[in-house]
């Protein structure tokens, strides 16, 4: 963190492992291309196709910046801001990492987004999920026990995205607790890693970008 409080690349690159994979080396992704922090417009993708898009962005920024957006809940005086790189039309670079900012940075990307549409994709997702995991706990029922504590974990993410009003505290919470079974599951399961991968990569964000 520089002197303004702002994240460095180096920090950036080191924390958020999980940039969006669009072809480009991760050591260059503040350089150029289209990053997860640094996107670039998708105003001619069509409109529902944005909807779904842009509910999977937000989701993935809540849970990649995670420890960003708590340590500026718990530090109000001394927040961690957006750092330059950030383009300058989205209008964010300088201001504290939170929420609303989020919210720009998700607008920016897809114009159109809607966040009322978020609450239909978020029911899709659980619902391919959880018939993967009645599956699962048909021929391991231990295991399956443990991705449902995940799959519960990761709705309760889902559903405080979708909702603008819920309080700041109460969606770092339900995002801290998601990020930890995440990581004592990828521990504890070598299996975990393709289940996730499959069914949750594109709506958070690589499992690495929790390390």
């Amino acid at each position: 963190m520089n002197s303004k409080g702002q994240i460095g690349e180096g920090e950036v690159l080191a924390s958020i492992k999980g940039v969006i994979n669009i072809g480009e080396d991760v050591k260059t992704k503040l350089t150029g291309g289209e990053t997860l922090i640094n996107p670039r417009q998708h105003s001619n993708m069509p409109e529902n196709a944005q909807q779904t898009a842009a509910w999977a962005y937000r989701n993935t920024l809540i849970a990649q910046l995670q420890p960003y957006l708590d340590h500026n809940y718990k530090n109000p005086s001394n927040k961690i801001v957006w750092p330059d790189t950030v383009k300058t039309e989205v209008g964010i670079a300088g201001k504290a990492i939170n929420k609303n900012t989020i919210g720009q940075l998700v607008h920016y990307k897809y114009p159109k987004w809607s966040n009322t549409a978020a609450s239909s994709i978020a029911a899709q997702q659980a619902t391919e999920a959880n018939r993967f995991i009645g599956e699962i706990k048909k021929r391991d029922p231990q295991r399956g026990l443990n991705y449902e504590t995940f799959q519960a974990a990761a709705q309760k993410v889902s559903d405080a995205v979708a909702k603008d009003s819920i309080p700041e505290a109460k969606m770092i919470q339900v995002t801290d607790v998601f990020r930890k079974v995440a990581i004592d599951l990828a521990q504890k399961d070598p299996n975990f890693a393709d289940f996730y991968k499959t069914h949750y990569q594109r709506l958070f964000g690589p499992l690495e970008g929790f390390k």
